[in-house]
């Protein structure tokens, strides 16, 4: 859920308290995305305060007053469930009215609004409001544009089609127009504003219809188009008349008015028509001047970007081209180093303990996601196996076979590298005893791709194989920052180049072809030792906070604990084909 908020210190307390028991009704998990925008009166203060009490809330605040929509597309942005509903911070959508919306999201659906019964904002701002409507509904071509509002819920999935959107200018409802055109509207309940006032004035309602009209559409242009055709057949029409005049009766027309009139029409429709064409340049100019559409001043969501794990974790998340590029500088970077793939040395070293559980002398095994064959040759070293390594970054595999070369005295004819995309595997069907999938479908950013990567997988099993998914899972991330929360640390945020799996969802695509064995959170321990206890004890010394540092004896030692709880990120999801 996704709430902006500006000077509304008196009423989120309420807001929180009415939402809560709602959202425990609808949704196993959910979380409320704030998104103070440079309130003046103590927000918020109110909002640290009420994450404190609240796991399930994130605050985002914003360093400049940004406008409602682009505080709505920074909540958006961060927002890491299936679905969204944005509410403003007034109480005057009835947070009860949720369920009305979540039922009417039918499968064919992706965008419901909440439009209200009947309006209770008063005379002028009624009016201007339905003006706003009118306009959007020029802009979005579509009559359920007379019904929207800030009361919306849609699929998550439809942020894609604005993931690179970066102007001043924003409206959510035009945005989510780029990503489908199957929207429905309901009636649901309207109150009076009990205390403040709205920030949407007459005027400012007005100038956003304007903003939106030039701003997302040509309606204008053709509309001065138009013009420019009648006020021209009436200057024909003007012509043809005075010259029959003058045929007919020998005379023409008399008068400095008639002349004058003609002359302000003709120069007005000019003067118009330079406006509109002025309104356009002015909106070309300011986004060549690249003003972002917000800027995060501090929060624990993960649209504040930081550094997290050794990478960069950024406002947007990155395409599937600079996924790979970013995996090829890895490669170039830290050669046949174990950093290439992660810079948690010491998970790995768990992670690889993990698998040698699971995998047995004479196995024919798959790896997919081998990176620079640092964790394949080590599996190799210790199982007689015959083992294929695949990455579908070049450069990864280049630095799998140099490493080999080193080690070929030790491991001939059992260990090969070659380059695959786990999406579309080019590799006869069940052929190996055990697949081993890496930290690879979280760099595949969608989850159709997911599913694609996970089927092609399991079809490479034999059946009754067995498949070692170890990947970063939603659930674990969740679960950590909420203990981070507890002892008042930040939210580790997801990397931009990652999209955690939901375990939940990977089970059930997994479900007709294989069965679920274990879910094995072997490095829980570790992770709240490296991730809570240990920035914890180093805050507390006043050093720098360095989360994952695998050369600190402390990392080491956390290693050697025995796992429990569930609290790991990372986790071995191991199935059973059929």
């Amino acid at each position: 859920m996704v709430i902006p908020v500006y000077n509304s210190a008196a009423m989120l307390p309420e807001l929180v308290a009415r939402l809560a028991p709602v959202l425990h009704s609808c949704a196993g998990r959910f979380e409320i995305v704030f998104v103070n925008d440079a309130s003046r009166d103590g927000s918020w203060d109110v909002l640290v305060e009420l994450r404190r009490r609240h796991g399930w809330i994130r605050p985002i605040d914003l360093m400049r007053n940004s406008g409602q929509h682009n505080a709505l597309l920074c909540g958006i942005r961060a927002a890491r469930y299936d679905l969204i509903v944005t509410l403003d911070d007034d109480l005057q959508n009835p947070p009860e009215e949720i369920p009305k919306l979540l039922d009417a999201l039918e499968d064919h659906i992706d965008v419901v609004y909440g439009a209200p019964c009947q309006e209770v904002h008063g005379r002028w701002r009624d009016l201007a409001s339905q003006a706003t409507k009118i306009a959007l509904q020029r802009v979005l071509g579509a009559e359920t544009a007379r019904m929207v509002g800030p009361f919306r819920v849609f699929r998550t999935d439809l942020r894609r089609a604005f993931d690179d959107y970066e102007g001043a200018l924003v409206n959510i409802d035009v945005l989510l127009t780029w990503g489908t055109t199957r929207f429905k509207a309901i009636r649901v309940g309207h109150h009076e504003r009990r205390t403040g006032q709205s920030n949407y004035t007459f005027w400012k309602l007005l100038t956003h219809s304007l903003n939106m009209l030039t701003g997302f559409s040509t309606a204008p242009l053709q509309w001065a188009s138009m013009l420019g055709f009648a006020v021209t057949l009436f200057g024909m029409l003007l012509f043809a008349f005075v010259l029959g005049r003058y045929v007919l009766q020998g005379a023409s027309v008399p008068g400095f008015a008639f002349l004058a009139s003609v002359i302000i029409i003709f120069s007005g429709a000019q003067l118009l028509t330079l406006g509109i064409i002025g309104e356009y340049l002015a909106r070309i100019h300011f986004r060549l001047m690249d003003r972002p559409s917000y800027t995060v001043k501090s929060g624990d969501a993960a649209a504040v970007a930081r550094r997290v794990e050794g990478h960069p974790s950024a406002t947007s998340r990155y395409s599937i081209e600079e996924i790979r590029r970013f995996w090829g500088e890895q490669a170039v970077t830290h050669r046949q180093s174990p950093d290439a793939s992660w810079s948690d040395r010491m998970a790995i070293e768990l992670e690889i303990q993990q698998l040698l559980e699971h995998i047995q002398d004479g196995d024919r095994v798959l790896d997919i996601g081998c990176a620079n064959g640092y964790s394949t040759l080590r599996l190799a070293s210790r199982r007689a196996i015959e083992i294929l390594g695949l990455d579908y970054i070049p450069e990864m595999v280049e630095q799998a076979r140099a490493r080999l070369e080193a080690e070929r005295h030790s491991l001939t004819g059992r260990v090969v590298f070659d380059v695959g995309d786990i999406t579309a595997l080019d590799r006869p069907a069940g052929a190996f005893d055990k697949v081993i999938v890496i930290r690879v479908l979280i760099s595949l950013r969608t989850w159709d791709n997911q599913v694609k990567g996970l089927t092609e997988a399991l079809r490479m099993l034999k059946p009754g194989g067995t498949l070692l998914l170890s990947e970063a899972t939603r659930q674990g991330w969740e679960r950590l920052n909420g203990f981070r929360r507890e002892w008042g640390l930040p939210d580790i945020p997801m990397p931009s180049f990652n999209e955690y799996l939901d375990l939940d969802r990977v089970i059930e695509a997994a479900r007709p072809h294989a069965d679920l064995v274990d879910v094995v959170h072997f490095a829980s321990t570790y992770y709240v030792m490296t991730r809570v206890l240990k920035p914890l004890l180093i805050e507390a010394l006043g050093r720098p906070i360095d989360v994952a540092d695998p050369g600190m004896e402390w990392n080491r030692f956390a290693a050697q604990l025995p796992p429990g709880g569930d609290y790991g990120v990372q986790q071995l999801m191991i199935f059973r084909k059929r």
